[in-house]
């Protein structure tokens, strides 16, 4: 199914891995049958184009338009069946046969030139040519041909009918007609599409053959539609003449031969007749080509990776020297520079003459057959080697300097070879992460479980903090501020400490027979200082790799000073000492044979003070001032920190630079700075828990932040003290409930982890996690199957999943009924806890946001037989809204208490409150009663969904309180019995809506989350059923929503865009709203749009909050106005405010 070959480039070898010509084809033949499915219709045009010598066609869509009118659409797939088999043929025989030449044209070093490649390309298209598609495009223009579609009138009825009615009557030979101009074509297309796909994949995208890369199907298309552009440019004579030989018969014009027809069309309709078809061509063959290529691609590329996961040896740059037969000065330089690998060991010479040797060397050469028998040694064929005897991915090491040897890595390897798999494995996972996303974001991990439960919630890298071992998980076991104060072996011993939990995580599922995922993430290790010198370095990047690390950090300050990069008091080491240690760390790396992440860190943003000005890069920073201590004042900033970073980037694989806050134009600074003299070099960001987020950025910017960062090449993101963080407030948090409401606080808590199961949160089954049940199983074996003392079998836990099972039993007809069997599980191991609870007299609260919404857009499509209208509306949730609180009445309680601050808002069955939490029991079987407090700013009539939105907080609120009996998307489903636009607000914020509004389809925000809006309302209010009353269907837009859609995300909101068919009967009824909308858009550029919302009687202002100052005229006395943003909500959690947020936006307010 595949080869591996190793080619030779300079001194180093590059093993390569290509899918055998076997794969190549079927994967070209599948791609084929793609291709033609979805783009016969455009042959069609081309061939219809090509025969048409009157000019009955005006272009090519003229022609697909004439054809689907004059004949029928299906007209337009004429011959799709001598198409597809042309197709899946035709690409079987060119990527097999490319495949084929290009492996007998390889050099005897493997390698391939361009020329070879052009060659290859050549054969593939002439194969091709007279093979396949020769007779197979005369079968198919002879189809393609005749009008009409009823058979009884076709002279060939079939692609078999007609390639022996052609032979019958015109001869066998017939079908090969144009065989010479279809040689050509095909010829010069396959030699420009192979080498041109080769080209551009290696110049978009780094990709070259049997790297390993593999390329979207995105990137596929996009390199092979321009590689497939070339060709038809060039050859698209050739293709009219093969055109027009093929569907000469007999009573039609006749050619001689290849030359006659290009003349006779010359001149008889002009040159340009000999590009006639140019246009459907290049409409359809480079879409082919992208197409064909975005298929088979994925089909070799996952050949190729299946191959290099079996294969031993995987591809690796080996520097292995190339060994010719060596002449005296070749012996001479072998001998200087000679090193000892685990190939010697395995060669004649015994470990005493190794010995022997080494001492020898500086001082005589050995003897020409000695100089061979060693290079024999050391230099095996196909030997799986790497760079300096690690191993690594293809690459890995570029532009990394190494100012020593691999002799003197092997000479201080000893002479077993250890392996260090986890450390291997992490390394080359974080590699491959590195470079094929757009970032790894990670957070700081304090224990084994807190990696554990990283890994079960999908993150794909651990970050280790120093920070995090000083203050909680020393092997002092003690309580340290972050300044190297704890024992060097700490961070080494949590790796292992986490290691070991992925490890029982990964045993425990795959004794299970059900492994969901890779546990063994990569770990990224704090090592500080350095904890000293070089030596120390050195030392400890050992401990860690052995740990199992992934990679490592090292900053530029004095250890024996070190502080956290958020205190103040740093001292800086000379930069040539901070390289020192870089390189102490690679070459322990190096010893080991792991290709370990080495992360250079610069405290230089902030660090005003350096131990020596002996360095030259250092002195233009020093301020000629000096401390008590001796050390240097310097001036610190991101000019410095770039400095250092420019020193550390050919030692290091990502660059860091410490920041004292997120500021994003430093970050943008420093980055340029280094990919000015290191482009593409990789970064690293801490986003320190030491930041006020809130205080620096807006929650928009903060959502976006670190995709922002991965676009300037932050490829490494982690919040360092994240397990501290999350460990000590989770703790306060429970203690705090628990010191209040005793073990109903607690009740809250495993509630919470009850639900999370649906998610892969599995610590509810404590016992499990721990390995109890793994542990059971090596009793198991032990005993022979006969232990009568299993820890598992009888305990509280498997009680637990018993009853489990016993509410599920009761659910089977339900189509969530595996969601519910847990919820109700949940509910029946803490019924004790809560009696206990509710005994003691405490109660649930509940205090949330409930928001109201905007229409971006809003189209009626139509009326509805019930009376009802279909509308396709962009809703959009906005932080205006109410405060709404909730708890739970006493047992005894026979209906819910509504209280509401505003005048005039009903509190009896009629409110959508009362009804949502009617609707909860209902479909519950739930006989809870609420007390439910409303303090209303969302004004009535509106036409802003307050009152949907408290319905929807309702339900949110009763299935939070009552357990999650109901899952999110059971009550969107249920709320539109009572209301259209309540679903919405289930939605993730920006929802596509249909039907009556409650058929809800989550999109992206079109428009940036902090867009200004200013809300406006005049103090009348309009009935939604009146105005759909009102409405005049044949006064409404005719723009499609989907395009206002795909447009707003594009083009911004602009009043082109901002459609709603219910302004017409609003304005009809309310002209004055129509003359407070044209004020409004009197304002300028302040706005980029001005429109009414829903039905009315509110407008909406983009662009701007700012209130015009007409609107203090005593004509708008007690108008409404607000500002408000667009707002979104994460999964599993409701909406918030503003008040939820660190800086509160200006109240709303009532113009008087």
């Amino acid at each position: 199914m595949s080869s591996v070959t190793t080619t030779r480039d300079g001194d180093q070898y590059v093993k390569i891995v290509t899918v055998s010509p076997t794969v190549k084809a079927v994967a070209g033949s599948l791609g084929g049958v793609v291709e033609a499915c979805m783009l016969q219709p455009i042959d069609v045009m081309k061939t219809r184009l090509q025969l048409d010598h009157s000019g009955h066609y005006k272009g090519m869509v003229h022609c697909g338009r004439t054809i689907a009118k004059e004949e029928g659409i299906k007209s337009l797939w004429k011959g799709l069946t001598p198409f597809v088999g042309q197709l899946t043929l035709k690409y079987a025989l060119r990527m097999g046969s490319n495949a084929f030449f290009l492996e007998l044209m390889r050099d005897q070093d493997g390698k391939l030139s361009q020329g070879a490649r052009l060659g290859a390309g050549l054969g593939a298209g002439v194969s091709e040519a007279l093979l396949v598609v020769t007779p197979f495009e005369v079968v198919k223009t002879r189809m393609q041909q005749q009008k009409g579609t009823d058979k009884a009138l076709l002279k060939y009825r079939g692609p078999v009918h007609t390639a022996m009615t052609v032979a019958r009557e015109e001869g066998v030979m017939k079908l090969w007609s144009g065989a010479t101009a279809t040689t050509i074509r095909q010829g010069s297309n396959q030699m420009s599409l192979f080498w041109g796909k080769s080209v551009c994949d290696g110049l978009f995208y780094g990709k070259y053959e049997g790297d390993g890369k593999l390329l979207s199907p995105a990137q596929s298309a996009a390199s092979g539609f321009v590689a497939a552009c070339i060709g038809p440019i060039l050859n698209n004579p050739f293709d009219v003449v093969k055109t027009r030989m093929q569907a000469a018969n007999k009573g039609g014009p006749q050619y001689t031969g290849f030359m006659h027809c290009l003349k006779s069309i010359a001149s008889n309709e002009g040159m340009l007749a000999l590009w006639k078809g140019l246009v459907p061509r290049l409409a359809r063959t480079p879409p082919g080509q992208a197409i064909v290529w975005s298929v088979s691609d994925q089909i070799t590329g996952y050949f190729e990776r299946q191959r290099r996961a079996q294969c031993s040896a995987p591809p690796l740059v080996e520097n292995l020297r190339f060994t010719p037969p060596l002449n005296r000065p070749a012996r001479q330089q072998l001998w200087e520079f000679g090193f000892v690998d685990d190939g010697i060991k395995q060669s004649s010479l015994d470990s005493a003459q190794l010995g022997a040797t080494s001492v020898a060397r500086r001082q005589s050469p050995p003897s020409l057959a000695a100089a061979h028998h060693l290079a024999a040694a050391r230099v095996r064929p196909f030997q799986a080697m790497s760079f300096f005897d690690v191993k690594a991915a293809s690459g890995r090491f570029e532009g990394v300097t190494r100012p020593y040897t691999e002799q003197d890595v092997q000479r201080l390897r000893g002479s077993v070879k250890v392996e260090y798999t986890l450390a291997q494995r992490g390394a080359d996972q974080l590699w491959e992460l590195l470079k094929s996303e757009d970032y790894v974001h990670a957070l700081g991990a304090l224990s084994g479980n807190q990696a554990v439960q990283m890994a079960k919630a999908g993150l794909k890298a651990i970050y280790l903090s120093g920070w995090q071992v000083a203050a909680e998980t020393n092997t002092a076991g003690s309580t340290y501020p972050d300044q190297s104060l704890y024992p060097v072996n700490s961070v080494p011993e949590l790796v292992k400490r986490i290691n070991n939990a992925l490890q029982r995580a990964d045993q425990i599922e795959f004794a299970e027979g059900k492994v969901t995922r890779d546990y063994f993430l990569p770990i990224v290790a704090d090592a500080e200082a350095g904890f000293g010198g070089p030596l120390n370095a050195h030392e400890l990047t050992k401990h860690l790799v052995h740990a199992g690390a992934a990679g490592v950090h090292f900053e530029d300050q004095l250890s024996s000073e070190k502080k956290c990069g958020h205190l103040g008091g740093k001292v800086l080491v000379p930069t040539q000492s901070a390289v020192r240690n870089l390189i102490a760390a690679r070459l322990a790396a190096d010893v080991a044979g792991t290709p370990t992440v080495i992360i250079a860190r610069t405290d230089a943003h902030s660090a005003n003070l350096l131990t020596s000005d002996i360095d030259d890069s250092d002195k233009p920073f020093c301020t000629g001032k000096r401390t008590p201590e001796g050390f240097y004042y310097i001036n610190c900033g991101v000019k410095l920190a770039i400095a250092r970073g420019l020193a550390y980037a050919p030692y290091a694989d990502l660059i860091w630079c410490e920041t004292s806050t997120p500021d994003m134009e430093d970050a943008r600074e420093f980055a340029e700075g280094i990919h000015a003299q290191f482009p593409g070099k990789m970064l690293a960001y801490n986003c320190s828990p030491s930041f006020n987020w809130e205080r620096n950025l807006s929650k928009e910017q903060i959502a976006t932040f670190q995709q922002e960062l991965g676009k300037m090449g932050y490829k490494f993101q982690f919040v360092t003290l994240a397990g501290y963080h999350a460990l000590n407030y989770s703790m306060f948090d429970l203690a705090s409930g628990y010191r209040e409401r005793g073990m109903a606080a607690y009740s809250e808590l495993q509630q919470r982890e009850f639900a999370r199961e649906k998610d892969g949160y599995t610590c509810v089954k404590h016992q499990r996690e721990a390995g109890t049940g793994y542990f059971d199983a090596v009793s198991e074996i032990v005993s022979g199957g006969q232990s009568s003392t299993g820890a598992l079998k009888g305990s509280t836990e498997a009680s637990h999943a018993a009853l489990k099972a016993a509410a599920a039993s009761t659910l089977r007809q339900s189509p969530d009924s595996e969601m519910k069997a847990t919820r109700a599980a949940a509910r029946l191991v803490s019924a004790a806890v809560s009696a206990s609870a509710a005994q003691g007299g405490g109660t649930d609260a509940l205090h949330l946001f409930s928001p109201s919404k905007i229409n971006v857009f809003l189209r009626i499509m139509r009326r509805r037989e019930d009376g009802f209208h279909d509308l396709a509306s962009l809703f959009h949730v906005i932080d205006l809204g109410d405060d709404m609180s909730f708890e739970e009445l006493a047992g005894t309680a026979s209906a819910d208490v509504l209280t509401c601050n505003m005048d005039g808002v009903p509190t009896d069955d009629s409110n959508l409150v009362i009804k949502a939490l009617n609707l909860f029991r209902t479909k519950t079987g739930r006989s809870q009663r609420f007390k439910i407090d409303l303090a209303k700013r969302v004004p009535h009539g509106a036409g802003l969904g307050g009152g949907s939105g408290n319905a929807a907080t309702t339900l949110w609120a009763a299935n939070e309180l009552c357990g999650r009996p109901a899952s999110v998307e059971e009550l969107l489903l249920w709320s539109g019995e009572i209301g259209s636009d309540i679903s919405v607000f289930f939605s993730n914020g920006a929802a596509y809506c249909t039907g009556r509004g409650e058929v809800v389809e989550n999109v992206p925000p079109p428009l940036p989350l902090n867009t200004p809006l200013l809300l406006v309302k005049p103090p009348v209010g309009l009935s939604t059923p009146e105005i759909f009353k009102a409405l005049d269907l044949d006064r409404r837009s005719t723009a499609d929503p989907r395009q206002l859609l795909a447009r707003l995300a594009a083009e911004g909101a602009t009043q082109e865009l901002t459609v709603n068919d219910l302004e017409q009967p609003a304005f009809d009824r309310l002209p004055e709203l129509l003359q407070l909308k044209q004020q409004l858009q009197a304002e300028g550029s302040c706005y980029s749009s001005v429109f009414m919302t829903g039905s009315g009687s509110t407008i909406v202002c983009v662009g701007s909050d700012s209130i015009p100052s007409f609107l203090s005229d005593a004509r708008y006395t007690g108008m409404f106005v607000s500002p408000a943003r667009f707002i979104t909500r994460q999964r599993g959690e409701w909406f918030a405010g503003p008040s939820q947020k660190a800086a509160p936006q200006a109240p709303t307010a009532v113009v008087a």
